[in-house]
């Protein structure tokens, strides 16, 4: 779709097309090689979150435990599987290939900056690599390269602006209740902040509880708070103030004690996800699990300090220079009430190997989901049941895999309609089912509502509507042939020909 026509969503991934088209060119639209590149990116990406653990934390062990989260997080199960996440792992493989060079100083800052333009070029959120560069400066230096910086800033507003500039007369989509609720729902400016800021939770909880997944999270999956009273802040509201004021907290801890090393990891979840926080643009999905692969990165590093701090409390003090006092005692009153070296090591694996079971375990069942079609959105019926999108899929892949299905697919499209009586796919999914049920006037009324409620002409919708009248026409010949009956059953041709 061109990018400047205004129903598009204005993504531009020139590179992560053009590995597309080098799939196809290879073996055609056989998803098995598809599947095989993004699994290959991710392989890759494991082995670069490996290195930068090493060169951030400087412990072997820390950084095993932090590749091995990330490895088998159950979250990364939608961008790998899903050959569309292609964009995600790719755009990742290009951020982390950019940090780990940029970490070496020197000459290398400059080809860093390179490989962050290239991205970019993969996915959006690619743009997160510039800022990364200047948290690096300015948290891990301790003499700032200054042009680096300044490169970093210009290249970063330069990318904006061909990007933006490629957007045409419409340089923002609408959004729609369907892609984005919170967006369409217009709610002003602090309660649409404040929704936005209670996702950042649901994000933050998929992080640390990846059991209840889904591939789509939106209307009306996750309620909005639209108004500013009690039951409709509580306990939503909370879990904003929860989240935020823990970060406070914590950055203000890190920055008594000059842990740099801890700010940065948490500056490297923060700035990778916020092209996704809409913040400051909203973003075509309410929640995706695949927009977390990148942030997950500085998750994965922290959980890997975590571990080995409470097992290993020296750890956590290492290259400090002296000057961490607090983490110090800290250390001091966990090794009073802590156990011997050797029981705390013994703990320390059986953690581990609990951490890789249950990852693992559960990764592998996510996968077993994403294996078709209906397995994915039966799967999703048990977290978001009433998600549009959910009832929707399901009840057309029931319909296409299963006819006797048929009743069960109408009652979930009936759901949805009672959800949003404007869902147009619905109203054709609708449409669809009563033609095999040979309703061939309700199908025609479906069909023209189909119609009327989008903003384009669809051909599917014309094509159809062609062919009930057509077939409307052809019970009138069939069971009454007077004057009256052939002459609207030429009526009926004719307006079956406006559409064919």
């Amino acid at each position: 779709q061109e990018i400047k026509a205004i129903d598009s969503h204005k993504s531009w991934r020139p590179l992560a097309t053009l590995t597309f088209r080098m799939n196809h060119a290879v073996h055609g639209f056989s998803p098995k090689g598809y599947h095989i590149v993004n699994v290959l990116l991710h392989a890759l990406n494991c082995c670069l979150v490996l290195g930068l653990a090493r060169i951030l934390l400087k412990h072997h062990y820390t950084a095993f435990i932090t590749a091995l989260v990330f490895t088998l997080h159950p979250i990364h199960t939608e961008p790998v599987a899903s050959i569309v996440g292609r964009a995600d792992v790719l755009c990742g493989f290009f951020v982390l290939t950019a940090v780990n060079t940029y970490l070496r100083g020197g000459s290398f800052r400059y080809m860093a900056i390179a490989v962050g333009i290239v991205a970019t070029l993969s996915k959006e959120v690619g743009i997160a690599a510039f800022p990364i560069f200047f948290a690096i400066e300015v948290l891990l230096n301790s003499q700032r390269n200054i042009l680096a910086m300044t490169l970093s800033t210009l290249t970063a507003i330069a990318l904006l602006y061909i990007h933006t500039a490629r957007h045409g007369e419409y340089l923002v989509y609408q959004w729609t209740i369907m892609e984005n609720s919170i967006a369409a729902a217009r709610l002003g400016p602090i309660l649409t902040l404040i929704n936005y800021a209670y996702l950042h939770c649901r994000y933050f909880y998929k992080l640390i509880t990846p059991i209840w997944l889904c591939y789509d999270y939106g209307y009306p999956c996750i309620p909005h708070i639209d108004k500013f009273s009690l039951d409709a802040l509580y306990p939503n509201f909370f879990f904003v103030i929860l989240l935020y004021a823990s970060l406070l907290l914590f950055t203000i801890f890190c920055l008594i004690n000059r842990a740099r090393r801890t700010l940065f990891v948490l500056a490297f979840s923060v700035l990778s996800f916020v092209p996704a926080s809409q913040v400051f643009l909203p973003v075509g999905t309410i929640l995706g699990e695949r927009l977390l692969y990148l942030p997950s990165v500085g998750f994965s590093i922290g959980m890997g300090q975590l571990i080995s701090a409470f097992f290993s409390p020296e750890i956590i003090i290492q290259k400090q220079r002296g000057r961490a006092h607090n983490f110090r005692r800290i250390a001091k009153i966990l090794r009073r009430v802590l156990p011997s070296n050797a029981s705390l090591k013994k703990a320390q694996i059986i953690l581990t190997i609990f951490i890789a079971i249950f990852t693992a375990a559960r990764t592998v069942y996510r996968n077993a989901q994403w294996r078709s079609e209906r397995t994915l959105f039966e799967s999703s019926m048990y977290v978001c049941p009433h998600s549009l999108k959910v009832l929707n899929n399901l009840a057309l892949t029931l319909l296409k895999e299963d006819k006797e299905q048929m009743d069960r697919s109408a009652a979930m499209l009936d759901r949805a309609l009672r959800i949003y009586p404007e869902f147009s796919s619905a109203i054709y999914n609708r449409a669809i089912i009563l033609r095999h049920q040979k309703k061939h006037q309700e199908a025609i009324h479906n069909f023209i509502a189909a119609r009327q409620v989008t903003n384009f002409t669809d051909p599917r919708v014309d094509s159809n509507l062609a062919q009930e009248f057509l077939s409307v026409s052809e019970q009138i010949s069939t069971v009454d042939r007077t004057a009256a009956s052939l002459q609207f059953r030429e009526s009926l041709l004719n307006t079956a020909l406006e559409h064919a």
